[in-house]
């Protein structure tokens, strides 16, 4: 039944396949989750042709001279890029001073917020210093054809996911290691603390203030500020937070 679907998709894309000047059908397979889908081959050869009325492939591949802008922040355009060879940079305006947040690298897509949400750029892509390679959809193909757009949209999202795992991930890092640091403090300050105390009883001092420290109780409070920060972190997650993981 599948491969029936598919091959009644191949029939219906054919004539619009009319592309004179079109990609290697082949490129497709470094995008990831292509295959997954795109599951049927047979449709990639009819992708790379689909062509707007004026006959220009919606799939192109471009090179990008190194270091130059390919997205810019508050343009408009219906282009999506994913990454063949190279890195790209995303710089987003911080108090006046452009700051790269991402640097994205082979596989990866960018330019796909502002197209999803039909909106300006939020943020500068600049090419690496080597140049780059990339696969540009121009996002009309999902316009022109539902079914393949439903296909593409999908594939986006599965970036997306990517992109949000990854975050989360670095996020649950820095945690972990500000725990470390923190558990690691809490104890070289009670070891201080119990010398502290055996100096003061050698010279006759009952200790004060010192034995009433609780290392338990000041871990327990920094944990529970880290927590706090991370609930309110999480309430004002917006745009500028997908930003900071190079969605643009």
């Amino acid at each position: 039944m599948a491969d029936r679907t598919e091959g009644d998709l191949v029939r219906r894309l054919s004539p619009f396949a009319t592309a004179a000047d079109f990609i290697d059908w082949r490129l497709l397979a470094a995008i990831p989750y292509f295959t997954d889908v795109f599951p049927d081959e047979r449709l990639w050869p009819i992708l790379v042709r689909l062509a707007d009325a004026e006959d220009e492939a919606y799939i192109r591949e471009r090179r990008i001279d190194p270091d130059k802008i390919f997205i810019r922040r508050g343009e408009e355009d219906r282009m999506i890029y994913w990454i063949l060879d190279g890195r790209a940079r995303i710089f987003i305006e911080i108090a006046g001073t452009a700051k790269e947040i991402h640097t994205a690298g082979k596989g990866e897509c960018v330019g796909e917020l502002g197209v999803l949400r039909q909106e300006p750029r939020t943020a500068n892509v600049i090419a690496g210093h080597h140049g780059l390679r990339v696969l540009a959809f121009d996002w009309q193909i999902a316009d022109r054809h539902p079914e393949v757009g439903g296909r593409l949209y999908s594939l986006v999202a599965r970036h997306l996911a990517d992109k949000l795992e990854c975050a989360y991930g670095k996020q649950l890092q820095i945690i972990v290691n500000s725990l470390r640091v923190l558990q690691e403090r809490t104890q070289r300050l009670t070891e201080r603390c119990r010398q502290l105390e055996t100096l003061l009883r050698e010279h006759g001092i009952t200790p004060g203030c010192a034995s009433g420290l609780d290392p338990q109780e000041a871990l327990d409070r920094a944990i529970a500020s880290i927590r706090e920060s991370l609930s309110l972190l999480e309430r004002k997650q917006n745009d500028t937070a997908l930003e900071r993981i190079g969605v643009v």
